[in-house]
């Protein structure tokens, strides 16, 4: 038995020979032999393999009788055959001499015999006639170990290729005919219906004899056999995995096709190897699913031996065992349109996308697309960058879906990415990343990214932009522009992303803005915009279409070219310099009006924005000589604009005309002031070139008033007030007298439309009235420039000299009180600017104060000179203050405050510093600037900081210089004669803010207290002596406690009203952390120790100094505050005696004192400062020191979310170290623990008796225990 081979089953041999093994049996042949099978032979346990039946061959007669068939082509003999000949040989050689030896018989057939009788008496072809046994009388031989198996003959011929000869013909080819004779179905189940003689009775028996076998087989033996079976047919282990997981893949179809709910199957042999389970059949899911033709596949069947390539994982399918967070990128897929995907179809592809580039499925992640826009494969590149811009696109949902962090870092990501893909040099990517980047852009300008406040020093975070320029990619935009091999579409959305970066490069933080300066040196950019976009053939020509927008001019190109040269007057003056500003002169040589229907209103776009252009550049002073070189061209343009206004019938104007009236009358006053000072433009333009436009600006003035209020005739009037009022101002210099001869003109042409019952003056007064009730934008900023014209012009023809010239006309304050009322709120440029021109319009000196103070805070750069107008105008109504004092100077001391305000003009060089810093160091252009302003101007609206110029304590600013007296800028160049002492400065300032919030301007409670707390920086003033003959420290003077008490009763408790419960959780940047980072690199806490470090030196005990201590011991500050002064200052507390009700807190609203409460303590360290603060230091009359310690042990000791081994440490500290009182004192305090309720104060929170008196009394002596509890019963508690 164990040197018995067990032969392999015909069934398997038939599925895997790539040759018929019976060629004769073919449909339509007849049998070549017929044999009888009487028995199955006896197994002999002997070492020598069993021979083989073979098929005698037919007598000579039956040969003849037969006719055989033709014979068939030879075929070439597998190796399977090659091998079986071999053994067969081999083994009848030894049979043959042992039959010999022992006198038996052996009949052997040639199965290799090619002639045949067929069988007559059969209609099914038999295949053996009669077997001979060997004879049994021998005693079997002992069984040998097992060896080595004879080498396959095979084996010696090795591949040259270095690849397994065995592997290349162990599949069937698929023959392309189909087959004549198709196989009868296998029926395992049923050997014993079938005919012993037929093929399937054949094949049952085999598999029968070769069971029965097994079963006699140890688990060794089994292996041994299956070992040399392997090694003689060239197995791998490779190749074996696959055949059993393909036989198994084949079984469960055909199970499930039968859809046979109980199946009969033979049983296992016994001591064969178990049958993997499910389990173990997963690890070869792989294996068993790669697709045909895949790479895998391939290398599976025909290289089993070569290692898997890593470098294809790629395209392997998604795993479905791969799991993922859901706020990881990996968690959400996405179809081709960008929308989100269910999670049940991760791994499916849509079924309107069946096919996928390089996966079995068309849904995305966020990691597999940015990983394809570096894929080697341009289709994938650009596939990837299209897919991730639909994604961006649908931000309101993917967004949500994503989450913040995840959406947030995609959209950097994105915009790096397609940064570095304009480099590519494949059309669809570049394309694709192109269009990512102008709609991830234009949805960033859309909804800016918020950012919260920095603190100097502090790093930037990463933003689309910087993410995006750090890939270098303006030269690439360049290229594509200038070469224009991307679709015009593409070039089109280079420009939108060009304009949406100047939008987002606008940062108002420097005098320099680097992302601007890149678009201005990146060689050729702006030269290729202008080529592809502006430098174009004008009007289009007969041989191209006039709707092609491809060919046409783009005025948003000129939009962008008049942003840029907004940004600074070093990027005008290179536009100008690099004649770029030149080339839309052909825009004017056909003027639009001459123009076809269809190209019509593109030509006036055209030139309005031609117009813009050169208005913006001459706010700079800078390409006024277009005047000279456009000559001819813009008289045709004056000519044809004076013929809307002059002769013919009036009617109203086309939206297109009015834009061009507007941009030309612009374009003109900008001019006319240019040409005020020669000098300012280096005589490119001069008075003479200008002079008659105020002609022009009255033709345009009546036309409108005469139209009565008809389509655009209130903002062609607004131009024409604009150009009249420079043109004005200009006479005063150009011409004689001061312009009186022009202003006699103006008085005879337009005075009587500015009287009582005027049209002129019923416009503005109409504008007015709408102004007191407006809310929109653009309601309120085209009011308020119609208004505004008229101020101007007004007082552009007053004036001051002999004989004075009043103003044109006056404007009724009822009329006025009611728009500051309404445009208080509102921050428009134009309407803070209307408002601070309305307010000579005011008669009421206290009201007017009020509203400069109100207007102050609300100017922005390009204000600076209005600002020191009305700062000058507020010291000097302070100082010619009469008796009785205003209104709103009623509640200031008469001794102490009033002379320090009355003397408040010593600050005007602290102001004007303030406000010259303020804008950034670079000055902006205001809204309607003078001759002097275009040579100063650096920049303009909106490339200008958005803050107010002075902040809400502007009084107080002087304190800073102060501080820093050795090295400020303002005390190195104060004006001759100023010589006043750091008290004179101090008591001013303080004056000042008092009257600020006198007049209902809120000041920031930690702003407020961080300027005071600079106050006792200051430390003393050496000039000031005391009455017992020491140096007397500023705070102490009486005017400076009179304001800073005045300044600081707003922030007291009592002041607050009632208090509630409520946590402080704010952030650093809502307290005094916030305020000192924003104004200060060195951090508060070192300024708050040495602050604590003054108090305990130089205070003896200051009431004021110690109340500005105590806002930083609030529960929002780091613990690190609160221990400064409970533990390293502990002996301060004493001195810092304040009740409860007048202690200030940074806080405002009925939370105020919770600041201090909530939420609690759980510093272990702290919690033991204020149970030693309880025994030592602090008692009844400390108040609000108390009442923080009690309130803070009470929670630790009687709450139930505190600490067990903390409570009891601390109790048995206080029981066992505090007096009597001091123990009765902590367990009557109660208070409210429910969020929101109304705090317990002064007597209320301190109670004897009741449910939580005793409950607090048992929970405290379940914490000392022991001698604790005798201590507490000799007590009486």
């Amino acid at each position: 038995m164990d040197g018995q081979r067990i032969r392999p089953s015909l069934r398997d041999l038939a599925d895997d020979y790539d040759q018929l093994a019976f060629p004769e049996l073919e449909q339509g042949a007849k049998p070549a032999v017929s044999v009888t099978r009487t028995r199955p032979p006896t197994i002999l346990l002997t070492s020598t393999p069993p021979p083989i039946p073979v098929i005698p061959t037919p007598p000579k007669a039956l040969q003849e009788e037969a006719t055989p068939p033709a014979a068939p082509k030879p075929r070439t003999k597998s190796r399977f055959a090659l091998q079986r000949e071999r053994e067969a040989a081999e083994r009848a050689a030894a049979e043959a001499a042992a039959a010999a030896s022992r006198g038996t018989e052996r009949f052997e057939i040639d199965l290799d015999g090619d002639q045949g009788a067929p069988s007559g008496g059969s209609n099914m072809p038999k295949l053996v006639g009669e077997v001979f046994e060997r004879s049994s009388a021998a005693p079997p031989l002992p069984p040998s170990a097992p060896g080595p198996s004879a080498p396959s003959p095979l084996a010696e011929r090795k591949a040259a290729t270095g690849f397994p000869a065995s592997a290349h013909l162990l599949f069937p080819r698929k023959s392309s005919a189909p087959s004549t004779a198709p196989a009868a179905p296998f029926q395992p189940d049923s050997p014993s219906l079938a005919d012993p003689q037929s093929v399937p009775g054949l094949l049952a028996s085999v598999s029968a004899e070769n069971d029965n076998v097994i079963r006699g087989m140890s688990e060794a033996e089994i292996l041994e056999e299956q070992r040399q079976i392997r090694e003689s047919m060239g197995l791998s282990e490779g190749i074996l995995r696959m055949l059993e997981a393909r036989g198994r893949k084949k079984a469960e179809e055909q199970q499930q096709q039968q859809q046979q709910s109980s199946s009969k199957r033979r049983p296992a042999p016994e001591g064969a190897p178990a049958v993997p389970t499910r389990k173990d059949r997963e690890e070869e899911v792989s294996q068993e699913d790669e697709e045909e033709g895949s790479p895998e596949y391939i290398r599976r069947h025909f290289f089993p031996d070569e290692p898997s390539n890593p470098n294809l994982d790629w395209m392997k399918a998604p795993s479905t065992t791969a799991s993922a967070t859901s706020d990881s990128p990996s968690a959400h897929a996405f179809d081709l349109q960008g929308l989100l995907l269910p999670a049940s179809a991760h791994d499916v592809a849509p079924a309107p996308s069946t096919s996928h580039h390089v996966s079995s499925s068309t849904s995305f992640t966020i990691p597999s697309l940015l990983t394809l826009t570096t894929s080697s494969v341009p289709s994938q590149r650009s596939t990837s960058f299209l897919v991730l811009g639909r994604i961006l696109a649908n931000a309101e949902s993917n967004a949500e879906a994503l989450g913040a962090k995840v959406w947030s870092q995609l959209r950097l990501d994105a915009a790096q990415k397609a940064g570095y893909a304009l480099r590519d040099n494949n059309a669809g990517a570049a394309s694709a990343s192109i269009a990512l980047l102008a709609g991830l852009f234009a949805s960033e300008v859309a909804s800016p990214t918020p950012t919260g406040t920095l603190a100097p020093g502090a790093e930037v975070p990463p933003t689309i932009l910087s993410s995006f320029l750090s890939t270098t990619p303006l030269p690439a935009l360049a290229q594509h522009l200038a070469s224009a091999t991307l679709p015009p579409s593409s070039l089109s959305q280079i420009l939108a992303l060009l304009n949406s970066l100047l939008e987002l490069a606008n940062t108002h933080t420097s005098t320099k803005c680097p992302e601007i300066d890149l678009i201005v040196t990146t060689p050729n950019l702006l030269e290729a915009i202008s080529k592809r976009f502006v430098a174009r053939s004008w009007p289009a020509s007969s041989t191209s279409s006039s709707s092609d927008s491809a060919s046409a001019p783009t005025p948003s190109a000129l939009t962008f070219l008049t942003n840029l040269a907004r940004s600074s007057r070093d990027t005008a003056k290179a536009i100008f310099d690099r004649k770029l500003a030149e080339p839309p002169l052909r825009f004017l040589s056909i003027p639009p009006w001459e123009l076809e229907a269809e190209e019509r209103k593109l030509g006036y776009q055209l030139v309005s924005a031609t117009f813009e252009l050169w208005e913006v550049q001459g706010r700079y002073g800078i390409g006024t000589s277009m005047r000279t070189k456009g000559a001819s061209v813009l008289d045709l343009v004056q000519e044809r604009v004076g013929s809307f206004f002059v002769g013919g019938e009036r009617r109203a104007l086309e939206a297109e005309e009015i834009e061009l009236v507007e941009k030309w009358f612009s374009l003109l006053t900008v001019w006319t002031t240019a040409a005020v000072n020669p000098h300012v433009t280096e005589h490119d333009i001069l008075w003479t070139h200008v002079e008659d436009w105020g002609q022009s600006a009255m033709d345009a003035s009546r036309w409108a008033l005469q139209l009565d209020g008809g389509e655009g005739s209130e903002l062609v009037l607004t131009k024409a007030w604009e150009l009249l009022g420079a043109w004005l101002e200009g006479s005063k210099v150009n011409q004689s007298w001061r312009g009186e001869k022009q202003r006699e003109w103006i008085k005879e042409s337009l005075g009587a439309e500015f009287e009582a019952e005027g049209k002129a003056i019923s416009v503005v007064r109409a504008a007015l009235e709408r102004l007191s009730a407006s809310s929109t934008p653009q309601d309120i900023d085209r009011d308020a420039s119609l208004v505004l014209s008229a101020l101007q012009l007004s007082q552009a023809y007053e004036e001051e000299a002999d004989p004075p010239t009043p103003a044109l006309f006056t404007l009724d304050p009822s009329l006025v009180e009611p728009v500051f009322a309404n445009l208080e709120a509102k921050s428009s440029w134009i309407a803070t600017r209307l408002l601070a021109t309305l307010l000579p319009q005011l008669v009421n000196i206290s009201t007017r104060l009020t509203r400069t103070l109100q207007v102050l805070l609300r100017l922005r750069a390009g204000d600076e000179v209005a600002a020191r107008d009305l700062v000058d105008w507020v010291l000097k109504a302070l100082a010619t203050t009469s008796s009785p004092p205003l209104p709103l100077l009623s509640s200031l001391d008469d001794k102490l405050e009033l002379p320090a305000l009355q003397a408040a003009s010593l600050l005007r060089p602290f102001f004007t510093f303030a406000i010259v810093t303020a804008s950034g160091g670079r000055v902006v252009g205001p809204l309607h600037p003078t001759c002097r302003d275009l040579k100063l101007t650096a920049s303009l609206h909106p490339f200008a900081r958005r803050e107010p110029l002075l902040a809400e304590d502007w009084p107080l600013v002087a304190l800073n210089e102060l501080l820093r007296s050795g090295s400020s800028p303002v005390f190195q160049q104060l004006p001759q004669g100023w010589d006043h002492t750091e008290l004179e400065v101090v008591r001013s300032s303080l004056a000042l803010m008092r009257v600020v919030v006198e007049a209902g301007l809120s000041v920031g409670a930690p702003l407020l207290v961080y300027d005071l707390i600079k106050v006792f920086m200051l430390e003393k003033d050496n000039t000031t002596s005391g009455t017992a003959g020491a140096e007397s420290d500023l705070f102490r003077d009486d005017g400076v406690q009179a304001s800073m008490a005045a300044l600081l009763k707003p922030l007291l408790v009592a002041s607050q009203g009632r208090q509630r419960l409520v946590a402080d959780t704010r952030l650093p940047a809502q307290n005094i952390e916030g305020v000192s980072s924003l104004i200060s690199s060195a951090p508060f806490y070192q300024l708050y120790t040495d602050l604590i470090g003054l108090y305990d030196s130089i205070s003896l005990s200051h009431p004021l100094f110690g109340l500005v201590l105590l806002p930083s011991l609030a529960m929002s500050y780091p613990v690190d505050y609160r221990k400064l002064l409970w533990i390293d200052y502990s002996h301060l507390l004493r001195m810092l005696r304040f009740p409860v009700d007048q202690v200030i807190v940074d806080r405002l609203g009925e939370s105020a004192l919770a600041s201090y409460l909530a939420p609690r303590e759980r510093n272990e360290s702290l919690l033991g400062a204020y149970g030693d603060a309880l025994v030592r230091k602090v008692d009844g009359k400390t108040g609000f020191l108390e009442l923080v310690a009690v309130h803070h042990v009470s929670a630790a000791l009687f709450d139930e979310e505190g600490s067990e081994p903390l409570a009891k440490k601390l109790a048995g500290a206080v029981v066992g170290q505090g007096s009597e009182a001091m123990v009765r004192r902590l367990l009557s305090y109660e208070q409210v623990t429910k969020e929101g309720d109304e705090l317990k104060v002064g007597e209320a929170c301190w109670s004897s008796e009741g449910e939580g008196w005793e409950a607090r009394k048992q929970r405290l002596r379940v914490l000392v225990g022991g001698v604790g509890v005798k201590k507490l019963e000799q007590w009486g508690l």
